[in-house]
């Protein structure tokens, strides 16, 4: 009666399930004929994010992930900032990437596409072109209270040795006008050597203040 519903559950077996196999991110699968079911890696990795790094700001120009970070595990990493908050008004956030740890920076080209005001029914655009950085951000409020700058940021090839590595981002942020903004925005990393540290940084020179920055490996 039972095996044309559930594939004949053998009581043989020393227990339904082996519990004492299981770790995070595994599956529960059949071990073998007359075997209690296991847990074990997906087929080809588990897909989705693995988180690999967190920082809480206190007060520091950056937020960097270095080598023991950005690896060859992963050709495709996203970064999350909530509420990041600067010191002064008017300060310039951004991303750069390092194909030697941070000791140097390979040529930036990026676009960055802005919006607003939250308030106008018709809110301004306009793009940005050739910077030298990815801008999340800019002419941001310093005052607590107004939400940071909060973000997602794409980097993809990192692993590549004979491509670019591409970025990709959206953000949305209090200006220092007191209205809010969104920004969107892409480019490249010009070097086909694989990356192994990654920045996120007041631009300005002075200290980001608040919130927290956020590295995931993006599994296929």
């Amino acid at each position: 009666i039972m095996s044309g519903i559930v594939g004949g559950i053998n009581l043989r077996s020393s227990g339904l399930v082996n519990n004492s196999s299981a770790a995070d991110g595994q599956l529960l699968t059949g071990t073998g004929l007359g075997l209690p079911a296991g847990f074990e890696a997906a087929a080809g990795g588990a897909a989705g994010l693995t988180k690999i790094d967190s920082t809480t700001i206190t007060g520091a120009v950056a937020v960097a992930f270095d080598e023991d970070d950005i690896t060859s595990d992963y050709s495709h990493y996203l970064i999350v900032g909530e509420g990041v908050g600067v010191a002064s008004d008017n300060d310039v956030m951004g991303v750069q990437g390092s194909v030697d740890n941070g000791s140097s920076f390979p040529t930036h080209v990026f676009m960055n596409l802005w919006g607003g005001p939250h308030s106008n029914s018709a809110p301004s655009t306009a793009w940005e072109g050739n910077l030298a950085y990815l801008q999340l951000a800019g002419g941001i409020e310093a005052d607590v209270g107004g939400g940071g700058t909060s973000f997602t940021v794409e980097i993809f090839n990192t692993t590549s040795t004979a491509e670019y590595k591409y970025m990709m981002y959206e953000s949305f942020d209090k200006n220092a006008n007191s209205y809010w903004y969104k920004h969107t925005g892409g480019g490249m990393i010009q070097s086909t050597t694989a990356l192994n540290y990654v920045k996120v940084y007041n631009v300005t020179g002075n200290n980001l203040d608040s919130g927290k920055v956020t590295l995931y490996g993006v599994a296929p």
